[in-house]
């Protein structure tokens, strides 16, 4: 028999599904604090070292049932104090089939939790009420600085490969030798260069251009989040030549 918990049951009273969802917090607290092998005390003790105790009884009659609510600010202390991200005492994901996220509407965890993280349209999980319009730039904020991660990740990247093709064409033009090392060949660029003593000369110029590129995505990103009136976020201090401030400021 599965020891497993089901949050699948529908409920239909409103009331019934504030119960429901604290019910699955619970559950998923206790499962957590017993997989560390933490007590209820030594969790207690781990949110009073983060500077907001929880005392043992408040956390053992939640647990049980006996306390109906936690508040926001319990979740975020106990989800730090598990080592856990806080989503996950709020979504089992991939612990049950589907959960009841909101009165009435049931959808598989990973899909709940990827709306409440911005990550999806609530469209793709619930159906139009009639006359119900969706708000499109509802997760503006959330896109925008995940695009802002990943082309600063990818400007890292290109500006690494670019000076590594540099100075592999530095070191080919001092010796006077050009063969075609391993990391030339198994870059991404290397098919559309010519074979010859050119190589190099060439992979260097579509690097620079690549790294030229991703600025302009990377400063576009920037100006986007401004436009919808976000504060961007400070940039890397290799990276702060394209705010015009000088290197590491």
């Amino acid at each position: 028999m599965s020891n497993s918990p089901c949050y699948c049951a529908p409920v239909t009273q409103n009331d019934e599904w504030h119960k429901h969802l604290a019910e699955v917090v619970a559950t998923e607290i206790k499962r957590h604090r017993k997989r560390r092998r933490m007590s209820a005390q030594r969790l207690s003790d781990a949110t009073a070292e983060l500077g907001a105790p929880i005392p043992r009884t408040v956390l053992s009659n939640f647990e049980n049932g006996r306390r109906p609510t936690i508040s926001l600010a319990e979740l975020l202390v106990i989800a730090r104090a598990l080592e856990v991200p806080p989503i996950l005492l709020i979504f089992p994901i991939g612990r049950v089939d589907r959960s009841e996220f909101l009165p009435g509407a049931q959808a598989e965890p990973w899909i709940a939790a990827r709306w409440f993280s911005g990550e999806e349209d609530l469209e793709d999980v619930l159906p139009h009420k009639s006359g119900q319009e969706w708000h499109k730039d509802g997760r503006l904020p959330v896109e925008l600085f995940r695009d802002h991660d990943h082309w600063s990740a990818q400007l890292v990247r290109a500006q690494a490969n670019f000076l590594k093709a540099q100075q592999n064409l530095i070191a080919a033009e001092a010796t006077g030798e050009d063969p075609n090392p391993a990391w030339l060949q198994e870059n991404e660029y290397y098919d559309n260069i010519e074979s010859g003593r050119s190589s190099r000369k060439q992979m260097v110029n579509l690097l620079r251009r690549e790294v030229e590129r991703t600025e302009r995505s990377l400063q576009r990103v920037r100006d986007d989040m401004r436009a919808a009136d976000l504060i961007p976020p400070k940039l890397w201090p290799d990276f702060a030549y394209l705010e015009g401030e000088p290197d590491g400021q």
